[in-house]
Formats: structure tokens, C-alpha cells, sequence
């Protein structure tokens, strides 16, 4: 999906068009980008107003911390050889530039993807992780509709 820069930014809900507004988080020092009509967001990166991503309903978000949760234990139980490879791979997979490559930029139906790419392939190399990962996160298959690599 292409969006302007003001969406990519966090600057404007990619739902509603409206100009998000900076936030406190409940209890936290830290900030997120919010849209008043319709109440999606985003996080800020630490001691900035500066947005993680796009703004995002709380279904769209919960499949970002899924799709990270799969995603990132790739890279940090070393099953590519770095983060960097790990996102060469991703982009491969995804048929995607590899700048593009930023689940906090994707919708639900890019989200998916990733978790049944990553989860395959973490099957594969490593049942043990997969078990466990699955136990966290829930049953990949049944979450995300088929997708074939």
C-alpha cells in the first residue's frame, strides 16, 4: 500500500485523514501519536515525537507484536547470521525493497505474512523455538489466513 508522507510519519491516520496529536502514554514517560477520531495509534521513539510507524487500530497493532515476536527471534536465536541478513531474507520473501521492510509500516494482511513466513521458517531450523514461540504468541495457522512462500 503506498501512502504520502505525512501517513508514513505518523503525522495523519491513514484511516480517517486527520492530524494525529501527540500523547502521554498512561503512567509512562513516554509519548504516542493518536488519532481523536477514531482512537488508532502509535508509539513515539523514546524522548521524541517522532512516530514508530503508521497509526493502527488495536488489532492492526497486536498483529505488529506478533509479527515481531516471530520475526525478531530469527535474528536474535542467531537462525540468520545477523538482523541485517534477517531483513534481506524478509525482503526476499516478501517480494518487497528491503527499505520498505518495517512491520511498523504494515497492515494486518503484510503482518500475517510475516509471522506464517517467519514461523515456517522457524519450523524448520528450530522445532524447540517454535514450540515455544507458538505457546506465546499462539498458533500461527490459525491466526493468519493461508499464505504460501
Amino acid at each position: 500500500m503506498k501512502y504520502d508522507d505525512d501517513i508514513l510519519n505518523g503525522l495523519v491516520c491513514p484511516k480517517c485523514h486527520v492530524r494525529s496529536v501527540i500523547k502521554e502514554y498512561d503512567n509512562e514517560p513516554k509519548q504516542r501519536r493518536v488519532c481523536e477520531k477514531c482512537g488508532a495509534f502509535v508509539g513515539c521513539h523514546p524522548g521524541t515525537e517522532r512516530a514508530m510507524g503508521i497509526l493502527a487500530t488495536p488489532s492492526t497493532r497486536s498483529l505488529r507484536k506478533i509479527a515481531h515476536g516471530w520475526f525478531d527471534s530469527i535474528w536474535r536465536n542467531k537462525l540468520k547470521r545477523s538482523r541485517y541478513n534477517a531483513y534481506s531474507w524478509l525482503s526476499l520473501r516478501l517480494n518487497m525493497n528491503k527499505n520498505d521492510v518495517h512491520i511498523g509500516m504494515f497492515e494486518e494482511a503484510e503482518c500475517r505474512k510475516v509471522i506464517i513466513i517467519s514461523a515456517s521458517y522457524i519450523k524448520k531450523k528450530n522445532p524447540e523455538l517454535y514450540d515455544t514461540l507458538k505457546e506465546k504468541y499462539g498458533d500461527p495457522d490459525s491466526m493468519c489466513n493461508s499464505y504460501e512462500d
